[in-house]
């Protein structure tokens, strides 16, 4: 599969390579697993056009083994190096006089596994930036998958390393206008082609690799998530171990009922606690931790809310949603290999995955200026509201300047658009306090495929836009 977008991170990498024309750069890169941060890093060593570049992976083997494999890397363009290096403090020690002389990249991916081979690394980088910082030409590139870990090297004001990075770049997931280029260059054309694959696989550009590695961009969606996540040996099934049980350690099982609770629809503290059967008062700094720390979950309030009682928790990634979902859930059946079982819950219950991410897709297009003759042109905010009675609308949209809003629903299903659901938008609507007495109000709804020319006549002098999605 072709490298896509990038641009500005590209150019922001090329920009920090000028700048070590003068002085050492370190670069911190951060982001979730498969999210492209090692290939974002290989793209950018291919066209800088540098002749002393190196990456060095950092795994969990002895220091030693390491040692004689990045001093073997270094010796084919350095023959001054005739024997291995033989300690951490030789190796920094050489990049950095090295970079004296010449330009220099230098890549250490999985940083922070240096905190298990010998974390006495980092004071000893620590001691070389600060000696090396205005007299070498080294740019040096640091990348880490386990995100609490590097925030901990770099940014802890108890740690060595903190205030010596000079750039930090945290990597997100493709948008859904990304997504939706990859799959129309593999003929996924349709606008449900969409929402399908951004609510399991959301924009992690390497899951996309892996269904165009595997040859099956041609096979139906339900194929794709059988031979990807539910089968024997999926590459795929133990993809939510896999993220985030690094960054938990020995008390994981805590973090992932918590996790499978709000997954599961679970989105208040009180509701949470019930399913969980952790006590309240125990519950809020499990849910801070997850909210503040690991950044796996948010606390999202109604638009205009000004209370935190009615706030909602919600799981940041879309495929930890769906792995807790059906995988983390399912985990006896899976490993007992019922996956016909599993499958058979995730096509009666996935519709409703699709509609809530059909909303964040609509939202991201409204933000973007990509929804065609919107009424509002300036957007202060934009988000869903809800009241404490469960009333909810799924997307408002506010310009304050012009005190201007705009109330919306999304229909996955074009037969479900009907008069009533206007009305009742209309209703609801009057439930949201904001300048009631002096507002322009707007309503829309979305959906996916077209409904009868007589029905949007009906729906235009309702005063109700209509935009079908295809």
């Amino acid at each position: 599969m072709k490298f896509y977008n990038r641009k500005k991170e590209l150019e922001y990498l090329s920009k920090i390579n000028k700048l070590a024309q003068r002085h050492t750069q370190l670069t911190v890169l951060t982001g979730r697993r498969r999210v492209g941060k090692t290939e974002l890093v290989k793209h950018f060593l291919l066209s800088s056009k540098e002749e002393k570049v190196f990456y060095f992976f950092i795994t969990r083997k002895r220091t030693k083994s390491m040692l004689e494999e990045f001093s073997s890397i270094l010796a084919k363009q350095f023959p001054i190096l005739t024997t291995d290096l033989k300690s951490w403090e030789e190796f920094f020690k050489f990049i950095f006089e090295v970079g004296r002389e010449q330009r220099i990249i230098i890549v250490l991916d999985e940083f922070q596994n240096f905190k298990y081979v010998d974390n006495s690394v980092f004071s000893i980088l620590q001691k070389y930036i600060d000696e090396y910082k205005n007299k070498s030409k080294l740019n040096l590139i640091v990348i880490g998958s386990v995100f609490t870990l590097m925030e901990k090297i770099f940014f802890s004001s108890k740690e060595p390393l903190f205030g010596r990075a000079n750039h930090k770049i945290l990597l997100k997931p493709f948008s859904s206008f990304e997504i939706r280029k990859i799959l129309k260059d593999n003929n996924k054309k349709h606008f449900l082609d969409l929402v399908n694959f951004y609510t399991v696989f959301n924009g992690v550009p390497k899951y996309y690799y892996d269904i165009d590695n595997f040859k099956i961009f041609d096979k139906k969606f339900i194929s794709i998530l059988e031979e990807l996540i539910f089968c024997e040996n999926a590459l795929l099934k133990r993809e939510g171990f896999d993220l985030i049980i690094d960054e938990f350690g020995k008390n994981y099982q805590t973090y992932f009922s918590i996790m499978l609770s709000i997954a599961f629809g679970k989105t208040k503290a009180s509701e949470i606690a019930n399913s969980t059967g952790i006590t309240v008062n125990n519950l809020s700094q499990y849910l801070g931790e997850l909210n503040d720390h690991y950044k796996l979950i948010t606390r999202k309030m109604p638009i205009l809310a000004n209370k935190t009682k009615n706030s909602r928790y919600v799981i940041n990634d879309a495929f930890l949603k769906f792995w807790f979902r059906y995988l983390y859930k399912n985990w006896s059946m899976v490993e007992l290999g019922s996956f016909k079982q599993v499958l058979k819950f995730v096509k009666k219950d996935i519709n409703c995955l699709f509609g809530q991410n059909f909303e964040k897709i609509i939202s991201e297009m409204i933000i973007a200026d990509k929804i065609k003759n919107f009424p509002i042109i300036a957007i202060d905010q934009i988000g869903s509201w809800w009241s404490r009675k469960e009333a909810e609308i799924d997307i408002v949209a506010i310009n304050k300047k012009d005190k201007q809003i705009f109330f919306g629903e999304c229909k996955l299903n074009s037969k479900k658009v009907n008069l009533e659901l206007g009305q009742k938008l209309k209703e609801k609507s009057e439930l949201v306090q904001w300048n009631n007495k002096n507002r322009k109000i707007f309503y829309g709804i979305f959906t996916i495929g077209k409904i009868e020319r007589n029905l949007k006549l009906k729906f235009k002098k309702q005063g109700i836009n209509i935009w079908e999605m295809v």
